[in-house]
């Protein structure tokens, strides 16, 4: 992202925004990608949201109304389900039988734990998965800022399914897991920027990151932070 584009006047407020967007990402952050685009965008954003491929990194990707088979769209790279250090959990066939979280590389707990589970709902299915994904990798992702990587996609399926109080307290308590981790996630929400379920979930996150397309343009997007308030103007994705 380039921090010249920050709204505002001279180069002090760029200078601020990028010493902001840095210090979250050394710290850890969690990201909020909201707005009403294709699929293909939404995957566009994810891809660059994971990190180059040349660079070790663990990459988890949550698919909770994805389709697995195309979990490498999701990925940067020519990297797949597959590739070390890449774990993929199909949560979309979870929520339609009510069975156990689908996986591709490790097993998952079978006790619940921390403030957003409930014991039996899929809900903490999905949460157990992912604490257990984000211990399993520390080890590999090392304590270099910003190496682990999460991606859940989406929150609007959750919203559907368990209203807005149980998914903020999902990703309330994803994200402490994230930073303690010194990590970058993100939660694709495809509602607009000022839609009400948006604006309840924002104060679990660090950032929002907003996505459009209009017609005979390329894909763009705008960053705001909630800690300052700073937003970007609207740039190429």
């Amino acid at each position: 992202m380039d921090a010249r584009a920050v709204r505002g006047d001279g180069e002090d407020e760029a200078a601020r925004f990028a010493a902001e967007l840095t210090d979250l990402k050394r710290r850890g952050c969690h990201l909020l990608v909201t707005g009403i685009v294709s699929d293909a965008v939404r995957a566009r954003q994810t891809r660059n949201l994971m990190g180059s491929p040349r660079f070790p990194r663990c990459r988890l990707l949550a698919l909770v109304d994805g389709d697995l088979s195309r979990a490498r769209t999701y990925l940067p790279g020519n990297l797949d389900a597959q590739s070390p250090r890449v774990s993929v959990l199909d949560f979309s066939t979870t929520r339609a039988s009510g069975g156990t979280v689908g996986e591709t590389t490790s097993p998952w707990p079978s006790t619940p734990g921390g403030d957003a589970s409930v014991p039996g709902d899929e809900l903490s299915v999905l949460r157990m998965a992912i604490e257990r994904e984000i211990v399993d990798g520390l080890p590999a992702a090392g304590p270099v800022p910003g190496r682990l990587r999460v991606g859940v996609l989406t929150l609007g399926a959750l919203l559907d399914t368990y209203g807005v109080e149980r998914i903020r307290s999902f990703v309330g308590a994803l994200g402490r897991s994230v930073r303690a981790a010194s990590g970058m996630g993100h939660c694709q929400l495809p509602l607009a920027p000022d839609a009400a379920e948006t604006e309840a979930l924002l104060p679990a996150f660090d950032a929002r990151v907003d996505l459009r397309h209009r017609d005979g343009w390329p894909p763009e997007q705008r960053w705001y932070l909630t800690t300052s308030g700073e937003t970007t103007e609207w740039m190429l994705l």
